[in-house]
């Protein structure tokens, strides 16, 4: 075995279980109970019905917004396990 294969399994062995923990850890993110959230799609849902994020940002898509429907969540992210058509 060459030095560069050496070298290239000694980091692979020493990131594997680095990357594989924090893949772990952004599975346990905990729902924050002060942001209640029913949208399903977004990545950011605890499927609990709250929001994993510390805080969200809250914008409007209207220049002049008068009603609910004009705002909208920005911190929005689709899921991977969901497709809008």
């Amino acid at each position: 075995m060459n030095v560069r294969a050496r070298d290239r399994i000694n980091v692979e062995s020493f990131l594997i279980p680095i990357v594989k923990k924090l893949r772990d850890v952004k599975m346990e993110k905990k729902a924050n109970h002060c942001i209640a959230c029913s949208v399903e799609q977004c990545a950011n849902n605890s499927q609990s019905g709250y929001c994993v994020l510390d805080k969200i940002q809250v914008g409007t898509h209207e220049s002049n917004p008068t009603v609910v429907q004009c705002t909208d969540c920005e911190s929005f992210v689709l899921g991977t396990d969901h497709c809008c058509h």
